[in-house]
């Protein structure tokens, strides 16, 4: 089976790159950057910020499944991120599905986000990057309606795991751990739903399964683990398994706006998929992988 992958640069991406390739699928990429490591075998094409690039892209390679990572994200945004925010999430994706159609490739999995749901609402979204989010959802309904492609959304909570540049919470109470200085934080009751990399990349090959079923549909699916905790628990988790104190001080810094304070409940589960890597088995597997 042929992949096309977008985002193949970024944390998630680069996992599910190196997963699918080592699966003995063939794989290409679309990326802005050619110059980065890719695995021996993947095809490599150049987005240019137009439509002919991913035509050219498709037209070549002729996909059976796009896998579409490629994003910006902003947790806030200023105005002169705008255009920035739009290009990336919303014209880039549009210019992929008009390729799809030209070029006669009907499947795509792209990554959605929770914070498409905040105070656990069918849609609010928490800030301009989980709009975008929605509006291309949105795009890809008329796709599919008017062109009888079969898209899957993946609804994605918080990730961690090795190779992570992102210096998301995760990673920094660990280096709290390690460093001994005091970090500032809100005062840590929001819940979190952490998800290790490597069961992330295991739902998009349970999305491969749903997406080549020969029915046209728009389908959003969580992509959710079972145990919610509070950055708090996390602290304390993270310094149990260590054997570090961390030393937070938990209220120096004040909630975010729109902090979501429980993560989404409500959504589809995704078929075929269930979380493997607890999180204190996950945070355990990085430590190793580190050493």
């Amino acid at each position: 089976m042929k992949l096309l992958i977008t985002g193949a640069t970024g944390f998630i991406g680069r996992h599910v790159m190196d997963f699918f390739h080592n699966q003995g699928y063939q794989i290409a990429v679309l990326v802005r950057n050619s110059e980065n490591e890719f695995p021996d075998g993947c095809g490599v094409f150049v987005y240019d910020n137009t439509l002919a690039s991913v035509l050219q892209c498709l037209d070549t390679f002729k996909p059976d499944i796009i896998i579409h990572l490629g994003a910006l994200f902003l947790s806030s945004h200023k105005p002169d991120d705008v255009a920035p925010l739009i290009t990336a999430n919303l014209l880039f994706g549009s210019f992929l599905l008009e390729a799809m159609k030209e070029s006669g490739v009907s499947r795509l999995i792209h990554a959605g986000t929770s914070w498409q749901h905040f105070n656990n609402d069918r849609y609010n979204p928490v800030n301009l990057y989980a709009a975008t989010k929605q509006a291309f959802m949105d795009i890809c309904e008329y796709y599919a309606q008017a062109h009888k492609f079969n898209i899957i959304q993946l609804c994605l909570f918080d990730s961690y795991g090795p190779l992570d540049r992102r210096k998301k919470i995760v990673d920094v109470l660990l280096d709290a751990a390690e460093s001994g200085e005091q970090i500032s934080l809100s005062p840590g009751e929001q819940k979190l739903v952490l998800l290790h990399v490597h069961d992330i990349v295991r739902a998009f090959l349970a999305a491969i399964n749903l997406v080549v079923k020969k029915h046209n549909r728009n389908k959003e699916y969580m992509v959710r683990g079972n145990q919610e905790v509070s950055l708090k628990q996390l602290a304390g988790i993270i310094s149990d398994i260590t054997g570090k104190e961390i030393h937070t001080a938990f209220g120096a810094l004040p909630y975010r706006a729109r902090e979501v304070m429980k993560p989404w409940s409500r959504g589809r589960n995704l078929p075929g998929w269930r979380q493997t890597i607890g999180i204190r088995e996950g945070i355990q597997l990085m430590l190793r992988e580190k050493k």
